[in-house]
């Protein structure tokens, strides 16, 4: 995927080809990368026409090498998907110039190990049990909004070393010493 650096922060960021015929131009014009996809476009003999003006900078028409218009202005809808007008050549041409970043790779399965499972399988009168089941149970750890939930799981996961029972029950009687450690002091100040 093309990268350039951005007028206003100089960090990289990625851009696409399909940009450049977006009535918005790129980012408004300060990073534009019309010419780029102009340039392209010159070398294979077609004749493009753009529009700069204050804000943005797009291509608004393609001409073959014998004047004839493949899209003009009224081709144009806009901020439309330009696959939607553009002749299937010139969309292959601009992939081969500027090919899509590759696909992210899917999200690694991390599986729970038995005391994480045990833990959601009864924690608050398991409600969490569902978790030890999704696949992406990291990020459903984090959506379940409840804080000591989280902790105990991290506390318990592989990459804390929790790696046999003896350890595990030791993290969760701390927890469990530091839980009743508040609630004696909760107690306390209720009674003045």
């Amino acid at each position: 995927m093309p990268i350039r650096n951005c007028a206003l922060c100089g960090k990289e960021k990625p851009w696409t080809w399909e940009e450049a015929f977006y009535n918005t131009g790129f980012d408004g014009g300060l990073n534009s990368q019309t010419e780029q996809v102009v340039a392209v476009l010159k070398a294979a003999e077609l004749e493009v026409i753009t529009v700069d003006d204050a804000d943005n900078s797009y291509i608004a028409s393609i001409r073959n090498k014998y004047g004839i218009e493949l899209v003009g202005p009224h081709d144009f809808p806009g901020d439309d998907d330009p696959h939607d007008f553009l002749p299937g050549y010139i969309i292959d041409l601009l992939y081969q110039a500027f090919p899509p970043a590759p696909p992210s790779p899917a999200a690694p399965v991390v599986m729970m190990n038995a005391w994480q499972r045990a833990v959601c399988a009864s924690f608050s009168s398991g409600d969490c049990a569902h978790l030890a089941h999704d696949r992406n149970w990291a990020a459903a750890l984090k959506d379940c909004g409840d804080p000591l939930f989280a902790f105990l799981m991290r506390e318990l996961s592989d990459a804390e070393d929790c790696e046999d029972e003896a350890t595990a029950l030791q993290r969760l009687q701390s927890a469990r010493d530091d839980i009743e450690e508040a609630i004696l002091a909760v107690e306390a100040v209720q009674a003045g």
